[in-house]
């Protein structure tokens, strides 16, 4: 269960949102990057502010598109709320590979959304028994997964990226799985905040996009791109490099 104060603190910052639609429906193949992206707790329904991310990707990458996960996000009832996303990205990803076998996908979450990335990537979170990893044969096309003010952060991870120094609300127990995915993770979490970092400013936690936008999606497009100079080892905290560059 969330920390009570966290939970209320973050309630606060909250309004009103209608309901998710059906699951996104799949119309074409990208021929650039195919992006899916998970928002974070109470923000609308859409990718949050993961939009600015999938937008960077999209002006460097031609012919890419993006896809928001549908799940409540809610934080009252967050076990479920994330359990729900983290099978929806699971089945978005299975059916876009049978569809689209040859496009290159990429993973986005904010805060929940970000957990429901590492859940998808190295088995879930929550429920007895949890659910298993996402089979290799659909992570296949999967060539690059960015989280931001992940609740499950594990400090001392290679992916790990920003300032924080500690762990998420809900440490992940068991990072073997995820660990796999090293190559094309990214875990952005910074000092202070309280979702990932064991920290008391909500200001940091909301800002990690902001914050890291610029060098998460330059490393990102590397992925893409397959250049061996920009990588996923690309960036620092607050690095306003344009990813045209």
């Amino acid at each position: 269960m969330i920390p009570s104060l966290i939970l209320l603190s973050l309630l606060s910052l909250s309004v009103a949102r209608p309901l998710d639609s059906i699951i996104p429906r799949q119309t074409a193949c990208a021929a650039g990057v195919h992006i899916i992206a998970a928002r974070g707790s109470e923000e609308d329904p859409g990718e949050g502010k993961c939009q600015s991310v999938s937008d960077l990707i999209k002006a460097a990458v031609p012919n890419s598109d993006d896809v928001a996960v549908v799940f409540p996000a809610t934080l009252l009832e967050y076990e479920s709320s994330e359990s729900t996303g983290v099978a929806n990205m699971a089945g978005q990803i299975q059916n876009y590979t049978q569809a689209c076998p040859n496009t290159k996908i990429m993973l986005i979450g904010f805060s929940q959304g970000g957990q429901i990335v590492g859940d998808v990537l190295g088995g879930g979170s929550f429920g007895s028994p949890p659910s298993a990893p996402l089979a290799s044969q659909f992570t296949k096309n999967i060539i690059a997964a960015l989280q931001f003010g992940d609740p499950a952060h594990v400090s001392g991870k290679p992916y790990n990226k920003g300032n924080g120094t500690h762990g998420g609300i809900f440490a992940r127990d068991n990072t073997a799985a995820l660990d796999g995915y090293s190559s094309i993770l990214e875990s952005w979490c910074d000092d202070g905040d309280p979702v990932c970092a064991e920290g008391i400013h909500l200001s940091v936690h909301s800002n990690e996009i902001p914050t890291n936008q610029n060098a998460a999606s330059h490393g990102a497009r590397g992925q893409v791109e397959g250049d061996e100079d920009v990588n996923m080892n690309y960036g620092c905290v607050g690095d306003e490099t344009s990813i045209n560059e």
